[in-house]
Order: C-alpha cells, then structure tokens, then sequence
C-alpha cells in the first residue's frame, strides 16, 4: 500500500475464517488502532473492515475462506482427507512421482548460459531471457 492510502475489507460471513499478515512497513491503523508492522491478525468476516496505512509503503497479506468441514489428515508433503487417501498419494509417488520425471537425472542442473526457464507442456515453455549468474 502506498503512504496513506486505505481499503475496506467487505463483510462476508459470520463463518469466515480471515487472517491479515502485516509483513512490512511501518504501521497501519485499523479502526482506529495502530498495527505495528510484523503483526498477524484474526479478522471477523461479518464486518467491514478499514485499512489505512501509516506514512511508509507496507506490504500485507489477506487469506480468507469457509470451512469447508470435510476431516483433514497431514503426512509429509500430503494434505488428504483420510489416511488411506495418505498411503495411496505415497504409493502413487513412489510408481510415478506423479507422472513421471522428465529430466535424465534426479538433481538436473541447466547451464549457466541458459537463463531461467518454466516449462508448463511440450507445446508451453516460459523462457526468460536473463542467466543466472
């Protein structure tokens, strides 16, 4: 946000989950309260909420969302509704990392001259045009 400048969260839903990362800057002010820079806060999703920012450029960041209420089991790098569902994301990493891996090594390293590179399909690849140096 630029110095000065302010927005209004707009209400949702009494069931909404919201959370404000405050990640840079100086302060902010919300509803009359100063926030200090590196803060996280639970916002109410049925109200409007103004941001105004202090006298510095800030950077924050907003997630939000309902519950979904569906059970949520975490293992490793998986997120699945059961632990079945977590085995069998691990079997089907195991037989194919998840369709295949492209590259004829398992730590591949793009020459320096090459650039950065996105490679998405056969038919759609992000070439950029700086190298890494």
């Amino acid at each position: 946000m630029e110095p000065g400048a302010s927005f209004t969260i707009p209400s949702i839903s009494s069931t909404l989950y919201r959370n404000l990362y405050f990640y840079r800057g100086k302060d902010i002010q919300i509803d009359a309260v100063t926030i200090k820079s590196n803060s996280s806060l639970k916002l109410v999703g049925d109200q409007e909420i103004k941001v105004t920012n202090g006298s510095e450029y800030s950077y924050l960041l907003l997630l939000e969302g309902e519950p979904i209420n569906e059970p949520v089991v975490n293992y490793g790098p998986f997120v699945m509704n059961t632990m079945e569902e977590i085995e069998q994301a691990y079997k089907d990493y195991k037989a194919t990392q998840f369709g295949g891996w492209p590259w004829s090594r398992r730590d591949p390293v793009n020459p320096k001259n090459q650039g950065r590179f996105a490679k998405y399909d056969e038919s759609n690849i992000d070439i950029r045009a700086e190298s890494i140096k």
